[in-house]
């Protein structure tokens, strides 16, 4: 029975408040004093409203908006709080802000918000008189170590929901400046020494500036970075290739490197140096915050084939480690000789020089082709070549070429020049060879008899006629 009762009461006060809050919510008054407002897409418009409860009862209201406008966001504020009821007593009045976020390409045009407190309603009217349509957002934020100095140089990667969308450096300042398309983001700080930091999430809005504020970054206690500006060089076969690399302590202590690499080729060694003509070394001390220039040299084997060849030089210490990829590409050098037993010939006139030349490919891992002798002598010899053309001629080999120069019957006899040049496809090198041309031996001796001749003359007119 008692239960019942109970039951009755509550059912009656329940009725009695109902009426209540109906009554009260019948009385009241909402209004603004500027319920239409001009601005730009993208802006933030806030409307004050005045609630005033003129009933008999106080209540509390709910709050609510009617916003179809895409990409607008309304809510409301009161006392530096996001609110959605408000108590009002009776008589009294309370007041709030309405808080309109616009899109900033929402186009040209006046917009209606409907906003109720209870059962009351009140039209908003936002006028926007300028879009920024096809716009980007902007990114800025600065970067600084625990210190408070600018990093310069640190990678700020920018992702979304679809991963890393770009990746931009802070400048000597330590900031960054960027644009982007309206969306959720965040970022993650990387540089070389420092501990990796991640960004709150953050929105990008059309026309307008995000800005992260300061993210400070904290150096890592050991890190060693190996660098070099030219990681891929270009060397001939039986040089020795020297890449400059430089070795950077970015850790908070000082450490000690030991210095190696790996992934050579087999009979190919290596050596460290600090200078060009320095010693070798395996290993270097750095200060903390230090940078130090080493050489890299690589010996390769005498008969290394020419292509291409990568490897990976490392500084690795007790806490810290670094490594670099390298390549080599090792080309042939074209080189040739040219070798004759005789450089000066001596004939007799109608007899012809034989020249002996040989052709030695003397170059590094490169095949000469198409080696041909070409003859420039004096107007009216002959030249003969035997073989006349060799199609090639690999590293180390040597072909011999037969020249046989013929002079004119009625030369002259002289010192005369002759040149010939060994052609290839490559290159070309040339000698001089000198032909001294005599006067035959018959010719010599018929001088001879003429000259005997005479002194016999000579000798027997003397003594037939001498003696009268």
């Amino acid at each position: 029975m008692m239960k019942k009762t109970l039951s009755i009461i509550i059912l009656i006060l329940g009725l009695l408040l109902s009426v209540a809050s109906v009554s009260a919510q019948s009385e009241l008054e909402i209004y603004s004093d500027y319920p239409g407002q001009i601005a730009e897409a993208g802006d933030t418009v806030k409307f004050d409203v005045t609630v005033r409860n003129n009933g008999d009862v106080d209540g509390t209201f709910t709050l609510n908006h009617y916003c179809r406008i895409e990409g607008w966001n309304v809510y409301f504020e009161a006392g530096g709080k996001k609110i959605y009821k408000l108590f009002i007593p009776s008589g009294g009045s309370g007041s709030f802000t309405v808080v309109i976020e616009t899109s900033g390409d929402t186009e040209i045009g006046e917009y209606l918000v409907t906003i109720s407190v209870g059962t009351k309603t009140l039209d908003l009217y936002v006028k926007i008189v300028k879009t920024h349509e096809g716009e980007m957002g902007t990114l800025t934020l600065k970067v600084v170590d625990k210190e408070g100095e600018n990093v310069k140089g640190a990678e700020v990667r920018i992702y979304n929901s679809s991963g890393l969308i770009d990746t931009v450096m802070t400048t000597s300042d330590g900031t960054i400046n960027i644009e982007l398309p309206k969306g959720e983001y965040w970022a993650e700080i990387v540089k070389k020494g420092y501990e990796t930091k991640k960004t709150k999430n953050f929105e990008i809005k059309i026309g307008k500036t995000t800005n992260l504020g300061t993210v400070t970054i904290e150096r890592r206690d050991y890190f060693v970075d190996l660098s070099c500006k030219i990681p891929y060089l270009v060397s001939y076969v039986g040089k020795s290739p020297v890449f400059e690399l430089e070795i950077s302590n970015l850790g908070k202590e000082d450490d000690s490197y030991r210095l190696a690499v790996e992934d050579l080729p087999p009979e190919w060694y290596y050596r460290f140096k600090e200078s060009l003509e320095g010693a070798e070394i395996s290993e270097i001390y750095i200060p903390a915050g230090e940078t130090r220039t080493l050489y890299l040299e690589l010996i390769t084997p005498y008969d290394v084939d020419t292509g291409e060849y990568s490897f990976r030089a490392i500084a690795q210490s007790t806490f810290a480690e670094s490594s670099l990829n390298l390549t080599v590409k090792l080309t042939g050098i074209y080189q040739m000789s040219l070798y004759s037993p005789y450089y000066n010939y001596k004939i007799k006139k109608g007899e012809s020089a034989k020249i002996i030349l040989t052709v030695i490919n003397s170059g590094k891992g490169t095949t000469l082709t198409n080696i041909k002798p070409e003859v420039s002598a004096p107007e009216g010899w002959t030249a003969r070549i035997y073989p006349e053309l060799q199609s090639k001629l690999e590293p180390g080999k040597k072909v011999r070429f037969e020249i046989s120069l013929i002079p004119p019957a009625d030369i002259v006899a002289s010192d005369y020049k002759v040149t010939v040049k060994i052609k290839s496809d490559q290159l070309e090198e040339e000698e001089d060879f000198r032909i001294t041309v005599e006067e035959a031996s018959y010719t010599a001796l018929y001088g001879l008899l003429i000259i005997f001749a005479i002194f016999g003359g000579l000798y027997y007119m003397f003594r037939k006629y001498g003696r009268r």
